[in-house]
């Protein structure tokens, strides 16, 4: 087990969600961001980055978001 980090970022850089900090049950895991930012407000439809984090890897993909 190693500790693992989702998060999205919006173009800009910014922090929009935390989606998990901790440590994964087992080699396979899924998140699911419902489109809301870290307060609850729901984000604007637009371009968005996520980053995961384990192991001292880091890994980042682009997504889109249509409301």
């Amino acid at each position: 087990q190693q500790p693992l980090d989702v998060r999205v970022y919006s173009v800009d850089g910014s922090l929009v969600r935390t989606l998990f900090t901790g440590t994964a049950a087992g080699p396979e895991f899924s998140v699911v961001w419902d489109g809301r930012r870290d307060g609850g407000t729901v984000a604007s439809s637009g371009v968005y980055f996520y980053r995961i984090r384990s192991g001292g890897e880091s890994f980042t993909g682009k997504m889109l978001m249509l409301r």
